[in-house]
Formats: structure tokens, sequence, C-alpha cells
């Protein structure tokens, strides 16, 4: 039986640098079509290969010849982090460097060698660096209570002082040179919250009171609607704190020579999955009323929530992003501090909404039911009533807890256990 071959860490990044190296640009080429009057510039790796973010479009010029276009040529050039040069030094004048390329009756093109810049191969240096060559600890101007903690891949989790969920921080590299990022999850899984040259100017985006404009948002009340309903990304249950998990598939075994799209198989084993889940009501409450709710580890009773709240009381629709940790074994929701005052009580009856769906899910549970079957339906204006109440003073308004949590915090539910 052959093995599947597995590439290392080390591999894997040379074999990225040597790919990097060889569709570099080396060449470029303005042109001009004289009979559509379209003028661009492309440039060209060593090998003649082009790719599509290397083609760059000036629009519609009624220049006879491509050498009025150089000036708009070079800056495109610059901004890639290249420059036109002549035995790989730059040229003193923009003009120059520049030779006849291929000339026809109806298309005129002249021709350039460009070479990469300082910064530019100072950001492939860094972008392609082992990563055992990374300093493990950088993290060393972060505000007071805020601490990071090393994870793989050039990644650190960042943990604030009131207790929220935890976010991502990572170094970038760019032709400005390399600075930090802060994201909502995972790089390339999440939305971009800060940046900046220091740790401290990427997080200073979180203590601020910060809004964003949205078009297509929605104003609903909290009492027009009286519970959360799964939206996406059906889930199973499944043991554990957390009670919502998906099947786990691998490739089935397909002979080599067939022509068939590859199957998948359920293996028979499940893991924790996030849920997407918005109001019970008519319209769906979609945008930014639909929350996203992530599950920790199996061995903890926590989770994380994201929630956007209305943050303006003007005509127009302004939402405040808030990350809250939903505590299911104590029934306590805990917001961060950057939640505006005015918004904390719609963010801690979201949450009390959150552990509801999770309470009544491990009632389903624990009542036999494979799936969600009731948390799923909608039903425009009904109570949320029958099968579970939180434990609260009211509907819209949990209790205070008694121990004070980081942030602000309420009770809205207590399960049993997992």
């Amino acid at each position: 039986m052959t093995t599947a071959y597995n590439p290392t860490e080390a591999e894997r990044t040379e074999h990225a640098r040597k790919r990097e190296a060889a569709t570099r640009p080396a060449v470029a080429e303005v042109f001009v079509n004289h009979s559509t009057r379209e003028a661009g510039m492309r440039l060209e790796a060593a090998d003649g290969h082009t790719h599509e973010r290397d083609f760059i479009r000036f629009g519609h010029s009624p220049s006879p010849s491509p050498h009025e276009l150089v000036p708009d040529a070079v800056a495109e050039i610059e901004k890639r982090g290249f420059f036109v040069s002549v035995n790989g030094e730059p040229v003193e004048a923009p003009q120059a460097g520049w030779y006849e390329g291929t000339s026809q009756m109806t298309r005129t093109t002249i021709r350039a060698d460009i070479s990469p810049s300082r910064a530019y191969l100072d950001m492939v240096k860094h972008r392609y660096a082992p990563r055992e060559s990374y300093n493990p600890k950088p993290v060393v101007d972060l505000p007071a209570g805020w601490t990071a903690e090393p994870k793989p891949w050039g990644l650190w989790e960042l943990n604030g002082p009131d207790g929220g969920a935890p976010l991502t921080l990572t170094r970038r590299a760019d032709l400005a040179g390399v600075h930090w990022v802060l994201w909502d999850g995972v790089p390339y899984d999440g939305p971009r919250i800060g940046e900046g040259n220091t740790c401290a100017e990427a997080i200073a985006s979180l203590t601020a009171e910060l809004a964003a404009f949205d078009m297509y948002g929605i104003r609903l009340g909290l009492d027009e609607w009286s519970a959360y309903r799964i939206d996406a990304w059906p889930a199973v249950y499944g043991p554990g704190w957390w009670p919502f998990r998906k099947h786990l598939t691998e490739p089935a075994a397909r002979p080599a020579t067939t022509l068939q799209m590859p199957e998948k198989t359920r293996t028979g084993r499940t893991r924790p999955t996030s849920l997407r889940i918005s109001p019970n009501c008519a319209d769906r409450a979609w945008r930014n009323e639909y929350a996203l709710v992530h599950p920790h580890r199996d061995d903890l009773p926590t989770a994380t929530a994201l929630l956007r709240l209305v943050h303006s009381r003007t005509g127009r629709i302004d939402t405040h992003t808030v990350h809250i940790v939903l505590n299911i074994e104590d029934g306590t929701v805990t917001l961060p501090n950057s939640c505006p005052p005015h918004l904390r009580h719609e963010a801690e009856v979201k949450g009390a909404r959150i552990l509801t769906l999770i309470a009544r899910g491990r009632m389903e549970r624990e009542a036999g039911i494979p799936a969600p079957l009731a948390l799923t339906e909608y039903a425009p204006g009904a109570a949320d009533t029958g099968q579970f109440t939180p434990p609260s003073t009211s509907k819209d308004t949990p209790t205070t807890t008694s121990r004070a949590l980081p942030g602000g915090s309420s009770i809205c539910v207590r399960p049993d256990g997992p």
C-alpha cells in the first residue's frame, strides 16, 4: 500500500519560497492597442509567465505611443515594490531603461527590465522565513492586564483583562515593514479588528467605542422576538457541555481510474461545531441580528458569541461588534469592557437567550433526540414557552450573579452538568 507523503513545514515553506522566486516579475511591458485605444501594462516572470494580478489596465487612451504611459507604468511598478533597472541598477530618469517591443499595425509595446526593491526582498524574507526563527515571545508592549500566549504558525492567543473571548495576534509583512494585526478568530477566517506598528496600537481599537455603518441592517427590539433558533450549520447532539456537534468525514476509497467526483463517508465520530443563530421572527432578522456562537474545548463549559448591536439611536443603522463569553456551567454572561454602557442590557439579554438555546439543546439530547429539532423551527410572534424557561426575574432581564466577574455578568440558566 502506498503511503501519502506529507511534507514538513520547512519543506512547504521552502517550496513556497522557490515558487515566489520563479514567478517573480522580471519584465514590464506597456502596450497600446490603436484600434480599440486600450492601454495597459503586464508584468512577466523570467520564464514569460504572467499572473492575472500582474495585468494592469490604464483604460482607454488616445495616445499614439506607449511612451506617454511610462509615468503611470513606473508608479504601478513602484507600488508593487519594484523599479525599472539596467543590469540590476535603478535608472535615473523615468523614461530611461525602456526599449521597443513588438510593433504591429494595431498594437505597439515597449518593455523594461525590473528588479525588486529592498523593501520587497525584506518582505519576502520575513514571509518565508522558517518558523523556528521567529521570536517566541515578542509581545512586550501589551497594555496592563493583557496577556499573549504563543501558538503554532507564528500566532499568539490574546486575552484581555475583562475575560472576553480570546483573539489572535499575528505579525504581517508588507512593503511598509512588519506590523501587528489583530484578528477575530484565526487569520483568514475572521475579520481584521486592529492593526499597528506595535501590539498596543493594534489593540487600541478594542478600547475605543467604534461603530460601523450597515446599509442593510435592521432595528429589532428585544420585545419583538422571544428566543434564538439555529439558522445555519446543522448539527447533531453529542456528549459534553456543548451539545452541538457535527459528523467527521473522510474520503471514500475509489478506484484510481474513476472519473467520478470524490465522495466522503462518515467516520462515526463527531466534534463540536459552531452555530449561526437568529431570532425566531418572521423576517429571520438577518445580518446584524445574526449571532455566531463558538464552543471552547470539550472539557470546558464555556463558549463565545459574536453579537452586532445597534449602536446609533439616529435614523441610520450603526452596529457595534461585541464578543461575549458564555459559561454553560454557571449560567453567566461576561461582557467586555469595550461594550458601550447603553448596549450592555441588550448584550446581556441576548446572551441569556443564547444560554437558553444551549440549555434546551441539552434537554433535547437528554431526551434521546439525535439532532436539533425544535431549535430550528421558527414561529413568528410565538412565545418561547413549554420546554424550558430560564430561572431569571423576567424573560428579558436576567438576574445578577452573586460573584463579580470582570466586565459584568448575568445569571441566565444553570444546567446540572455535562
